[in-house]
């Protein structure tokens, strides 16, 4: 009935929130994989949005046409729970990061996590816009790497020789 769904949800748009959390046993897996692998800081950021699509995007377009749409409060920032999304895993990484230097001073850390939560939901709205049909990974990784290049310090790339800056 109608007063047991709000007895547990304030909204539909909760239900399909709750549905994404349960799917989000990549937290488990980033970690591990993490410390099997070192990752830096954008290899990490590239890994753990990878595993989100993945398990995002097994519930098929249809699905995600009804969670991506504007009127959807799971994703405005005033009112969410911050730790539900990758988001939360990103931040430490990227605090860590700022704290050894590889991330400028002068850009604030939550712009770079709106940024990097404009990336990535433009990626998951094309590809429910192409049905499907957009390869979300390679186009992700391009963008973000493309995104880090603009906000990462010469020390990162000093201390990591592995990641390529582009001028």
């Amino acid at each position: 009935s109608n007063g047991t769904f709000y007895h547990f949800f304030n909204s539909k748009d909760d239900i399909l929130a709750e549905y994404i959390r349960k799917a989000q046993e990549w937290r488990i897996e980033i970690e591990k994989y993490n410390k099997e692998h070192d990752l830096n800081l954008v290899d990490y950021v590239v890994v753990l949005y990878r595993m989100f699509f993945q398990s995002f995007t097994k519930y098929g377009v249809e699905f995600a046409n009804n969670y991506f749409v504007p009127k959807n409060q799971a994703f405005n920032v005033y009112t969410r729970n911050q730790t539900d999304f990758p988001e939360q895993l990103m931040r430490e990484k990227l605090i860590d990061a700022w704290h050894q230097g590889y991330i400028d001073n002068e850009v604030m850390m939550e712009r770079i996590v709106l940024d990097i939560r404009i990336i990535t939901f433009g990626v998951l709205f094309e590809w429910c816009a192409t049905k499907g049909n957009l390869i979300l990974n390679e186009i992700f990784e391009r963008m973000i790497r493309n995104y880090f290049r603009s906000v990462l310090t010469e020390k990162y790339y000093l201390d990591h020789p592995e990641q390529e800056k582009r001028e």
